[in-house]
């Protein structure tokens, strides 16, 4: 039987040692809403732990954008006539 979809890997970056249980389940809860909100400004409605945690997995994702997929011009072959 196949998959319908490739599902990503996730990875919680950088790993962290928390105090307790309570604040490892927040963190998740925050790091699943990144995934499923990343493009809303969801931080604005967190607390400032857990806002400065988005703001890092915001900031992460812009850097694996960037060398992912470097932006290359590509010239036009049939420019249009003018």
């Amino acid at each position: 039987m196949h998959a319908l979809f490739h599902a990503p890997s996730i990875r919680c970056l950088p790993r962290r040692v928390y105090v307790n249980v309570e604040e490892a389940k927040n963190h998740a809860a925050v790091f699943a809403l990144y995934r499923a909100n990343r493009d809303k400004p969801m931080h604005l409605v967190l607390p400032p732990g857990y806002r400065d945690y988005w703001t890092q997995l915001v900031r992460e994702a812009e850097k694996e954008r960037k060398a992912v997929s470097p932006v290359i011009a590509v010239p036009n072959p049939n420019p249009p006539n003018a």
